[in-house]
């Protein structure tokens, strides 16, 4: 509770900060002007973003042992984007939810808690291949500021490089004979396990793909709705530092953060800075909606929970 109730004073925090820096007249322009076609087609795209998600968690879920069918993994899903998104005060956030189901559907605790792990893992290193790809290309077309180069170029080596490397390492150490034997006990399960947490590892990055490739579109068409137009190239790269900056937790469901992040990645972009603010916003209310739509599903008496075969 004290860990949430930090995340939303975080997210105020930052949201206190962003207004006070924001010309108030400039958003109230940029809000009337929001296309609310451009906007719904926004929660389209990010429903079958989420769709891929479960698809992608239940290819993990599936190699850890704990199988269940797309659709189980889509209700479930839904249901944590609607925690994440509608029920800031409750309990359990989105992914001990995730975790918490799968359980109930047979899996041990440790497989539950790693398949999300690997979910939001694998999704995070695949955010950052995009947003260094886009990058890349622009080259010196991208006309970031000296300080978002340097922060950006931070994140993307400790997410591409660092991420793959702790792995390896982590790997290496299970090898060791230096390794205290208590350690080793405690690591025996993964050691026992690495090559099917490895294939997991597999299984999720190419089901990222269009995961990624929805959510740029996503927010690609919250920017349109406020007036924001950006080539494909400089989308894939502000995309990569918005999404990965959402890791950061310190605040709730990404508000104030998001919205922070794109006034910085696209002032090189020459974006005016309360449209780069209002595009993320709608970015933020394209997921509330999809919460609103699967609250239904939360709020129903589910059935006991399946074990499937394996």
């Amino acid at each position: 509770m004290l860990k949430r109730s930090l995340r939303i004073l975080g997210g105020l925090l930052l949201l206190g900060a962003l207004w006070w820096t924001l010309d108030f007249a400039a958003i109230l322009a940029t809000v009337r002007r929001v296309d609310p076609l451009q906007w719904s087609l926004s929660i389209l795209t990010a429903s079958l973003a989420s769709l891929a998600c479960a698809w992608r968690w239940s290819k993990i879920s599936a190699t850890l042992s704990a199988p269940m069918s797309i659709w189980t993994a889509s209700r479930i899903y839904a249901e944590a984007i609607t925690i994440n998104n509608v029920l800031p005060g409750a309990i359990l956030g989105g992914d001990a939810w995730r975790a918490l189901q799968l359980k109930r559907r047979g899996a041990t605790l440790g497989d539950a808690t790693l398949s999300v792990l690997i979910d939001r893992l694998a999704g995070l290193w695949v955010v950052g291949v995009f947003g260094a790809l886009g990058w890349g290309l622009l080259g010196r077309e991208a006309h970031l500021t000296p300080w978002a180069a340097w922060l950006y170029g931070l994140v993307l080596v400790a997410v591409i490089v660092g991420m793959p490397l702790a792995l390896l390492i982590a790997s290496r150490l299970l090898d060791q004979t230096w390794i205290p034997t208590f350690l080793k006990q405690g690591l025996a399960p993964l050691r026992s396990r690495r090559e099917i947490l490895l294939q997991a590892w597999r299984r999720a990055l190419w089901p990222s793909v269009p995961v990624q490739a929805l959510a740029i579109l996503t927010f690609g068409l919250c920017l349109r709705a406020a007036s924001v137009h950006l080539d494909a190239l400089t989308l894939m790269m502000s995309s990569g530092f918005v999404f990965m900056s959402l890791a950061i937790p310190i605040s709730l469901a990404g508000w104030g953060l998001r919205e922070a992040a794109a006034v910085v990645i696209l002032a090189g972009a020459g974006i005016p800075a309360e449209s780069a603010a209002v595009g993320a916003a709608l970015y933020g209310l394209a997921a509330t909606a999809q919460a609103l739509l699967a609250l239904p599903l939360f709020l129903l008496s589910r059935p006991e929970p399946e074990i499937l075969p394996s």
